[in-house]
């Protein structure tokens, strides 16, 4: 996989934000740039945030750019009024509770829950998209039936 970061809307309103192995100062500015065109669109989505390729987090300078960018005026309101909950996928348990105890202490704008798999994480959008009562479309029944029919190991892409 390539040091990129993918923003795949074929499942909208359902986001899916693939993350590389490594986070640099350049992948960090394109997923603030990516997110900060998923705002530009003005319409309210679910967010599957897939970390699982991750085997290094971001370092000092790409921390500083996310503090900074989370911190930026207008920003907040933004995923307040668009992003309606995020799925975070990361494999390791122990790292998952982390995250999770961290929010407890810096609440997230909106709900954010940390899945051990992609299907997991699916499943649970398609849940906060049906109380949010935006559409399930044919594009999200696909994927839902793609995970329905492959091990939780293996990713739908």
């Amino acid at each position: 996989m390539a040091d990129t970061v993918d923003f795949l809307d074929v499942t909208w309103p359902l986001l899916t934000v693939r993350f590389p192995r490594h986070f640099s100062p350049t992948v960090m500015q394109a997923t603030i740039d990516g997110f900060e065109r998923i705002y530009e669109r003005r319409e309210r989505c679910v967010i599957l945030a897939d970390c699982s390729p991750i085997v290094k987090f971001p370092g000092t300078v790409e921390r500083k750019m996310l503090s900074e960018w989370l911190g930026s005026p207008g920003r907040p309101e933004k995923e307040k009024a668009y992003t309606i909950a995020t799925a975070i996928v990361l494999v390791s348990g122990p790292m998952r509770a982390l995250m999770s105890a961290i929010t407890w202490v810096s609440r997230p704008v909106s709900p954010q829950v940390w899945k051990a798999t992609e299907a997991e994480a699916f499943e649970w959008c398609v849940e906060r998209l049906a109380e949010a009562r935006l559409p399930i479309t044919k594009a999200i029944e696909a994927a839902r039936a793609e995970f329905r029919r492959r091990p939780a190991s293996q990713p739908v892409r």
